[in-house]
């Protein structure tokens, strides 16, 4: 929830419309899921289940504790995000960061 609510703050902040993740922030976080994920029973333990893509990936689980989860949702990172104005603006890092 305060991931939310800091997301909701900084779009507040800049006088913005939207957020999103960006490219950059989104395929970081997916390689350190899939790193972390590696053996695991999940992934490497022969466990053939629902929780995994047809390619092999697990993509219903975290590999870690849910307190590490909680950690990680908890902290917002601006940096990580685009903020946009209008449908063709997009606040800079530092105004978002101000």
């Amino acid at each position: 929830m305060e991931y939310i609510v800091r997301a909701v703050d900084a779009v507040r902040e800049a006088g913005a419309t939207a957020i999103e993740v960006t490219a950059a922030a989104e395929q970081d976080y997916t390689d350190t899921i899939h790193r972390e994920m590696d053996g695991t029973v999940w992934k490497d333990g022969g466990c053939h289940s629902w929780y995994q893509s047809k390619s092999g990936h697990v993509v219903a689980m975290f590999p870690g504790f849910s307190f590490t989860f909680r950690r990680w949702a908890k902290r917002f990172r601006p940096e990580a995000h685009h903020i946009h104005r209008s449908s063709t603006e997009t606040a800079t890092k530092d105004e978002v960061s101000a």
